[in-house]
């Protein structure tokens, strides 16, 4: 007679488990409590064992859906031994199978993939569709507060150079989605923030003083241009909530392994996203730009203006969360190629 495994049978008296024997006669598995009072019988050939990977509990599923579990995963094993019809789960037979668990990290990696690149944004592009104006204004009034609480200052800009700034906006307006609410909002940036411009995700347009001050009509133009199209295809608002569900996503791969380790890499992966909606304002911008009939290469010349003999500074200005202005230059031109083909085939 094979010795004995002692573990926890489940299944026999409600959801509470009992204590139990379990023994082999031949092909056939019973279990019994301490006095020998049979609680269950299997045969050998209809019962699935599951290992416990190291020293964690094994498992035995009986046809009617009762279950056993012991810590005894050696001597279960053992008790088993010789008998062809004990068989061991299906998921337990992988994870004892190299390319199974090779085959495994590829799977979950591609998946991994997949929802980085694919399902995160997808999935951030429909709820950013979903929220209605007046939300998103509100968070742009919210923003606004943040800001000229510590980082902006009132504009120093007179009342007509803000209006010619205003007149360079109003025949870009016509045209975009009816979720955005263009307007400016005039800030002072000091060294901290210089010459800049950003779109809220309402459809403010916060410029500051030393940008109006650094570019040419022209080139102001097309920057609004380009803040523009970041509002019509809410970039912003989808650069939050792919942040979120990125932040979301990695932890669920890597576990809870502190707010540094999470960061990091989320942080890393949306400035990639980042990456790929300035190139999309870019291109958007230049078609908005011909669409009034002004000269697309502005945007470049402003572009060059902010980042003078093509130095950039990593910490503050225009630049600080934008591509490199070499690749967004080339990209830029294939865009007004592009766009003039257009015009031309048309």
């Amino acid at each position: 007679m094979t010795a004995r495994v002692r573990g926890q049978l489940y299944g026999v008296s409600g959801s509470r488990s009992v204590t139990a024997w379990l023994d082999r006669e031949g092909d056939t598995l019973r279990w019994c409590d301490e006095a020998g009072q049979a609680l269950a019988v299997a045969p050998l050939d209809a019962c699935e064992v599951s290992e416990g990977p190291g020293g964690a509990a094994a498992f035995v599923t009986l046809p009617h859906g009762q279950r056993f579990e012991t810590r005894e995963g050696a001597a279960l094993l053992a008790l088993g031994a010789g008998a062809g019809g004990f068989r061991r789960a299906w998921v337990s037979r992988l994870e004892g199978h190299g390319g199974a668990v090779v085959l495994a990290v590829l799977v979950t990696a591609l998946l991994l993939y997949a929802g980085v690149r694919f399902a995160v944004p997808a999935m951030a592009a429909e709820v950013a569709e979903a929220v209605p104006p007046s939300v998103a204004q509100g968070m742009d009034r919210a923003v606004l507060r943040g800001f000229d609480e510590g980082v902006l200052a009132p504009s120093r800009l007179a009342l007509a150079d803000r209006e010619r700034v205003e007149a360079l906006l109003a025949p870009l307006i016509p045209g975009v989605p009816s979720h955005v609410r263009p307007a400016l909002a005039f800030r002072d940036g000091g060294e901290a923030v210089g010459a800049n411009a950003f779109a809220l995700p309402g459809g403010h347009i916060v410029v500051t003083d030393a940008i109006v001050e650094l570019l040419t009509d022209a080139e102001l133009q097309a920057v609004l241009a380009h803040e523009l199209s970041h509002g019509a295809a809410r970039h912003s608002l989808r650069r939050g909530l792919q942040f979120s569900g990125l932040a979301v996503l990695w932890s669920w791969v890597t576990g809870d392994l502190g707010a540094l380790l999470t960061i990091l890499p989320v942080t890393l992966l949306e400035m990639s996203y980042a990456r790929d909606f300035e190139f999309e304002a870019d291109a958007q911008a230049v078609e908005r730009l011909v669409g009034i009939g002004r000269d697309p290469e502005a945007l470049a010349q402003a572009l060059g203006r902010l980042s003078p003999a093509g130095t950039e500074k990593a910490s503050s200005g225009y630049l600080s969360t934008h591509p490199p202005t070499a690749e967004r230059l080339s990209a830029l031109a294939a865009a007004v190629e592009r766009v003039r083909g257009w015009e031309e085939n048309l």
